[in-house]
């Protein structure tokens, strides 16, 4: 797993699954239902939040994203 000095330094990309489960890396994971896939460009510190917050949640960057949006949709 990758450590947050390593996220801070801008290593890292927050899909290394949990190392609880073992569950390996959380990319390959299926998704339910129909998927889209788009690219985001983000600020440094912005992408900084994500990773730190998907390694203290135990998810990958993508689930926390798509968390945040659905809690903030109308």
């Amino acid at each position: 797993m990758t450590s947050p000095a390593a996220i801070q330094e801008g290593g890292g990309h927050g899909a290394q699954g949990d190392p609880a489960t073992g569950s390996g890396d959380l990319r390959k994971q299926p998704l339910p239902g129909p998927v889209r896939v788009m690219t985001v460009r983000l600020p440094a510190d912005l992408h900084r939040w994500l990773a730190l917050a998907a390694l203290d949640r135990r998810q990958s960057m993508n689930q926390v994203f798509i968390d945040t949006l659905q809690d903030r949709r109308p």
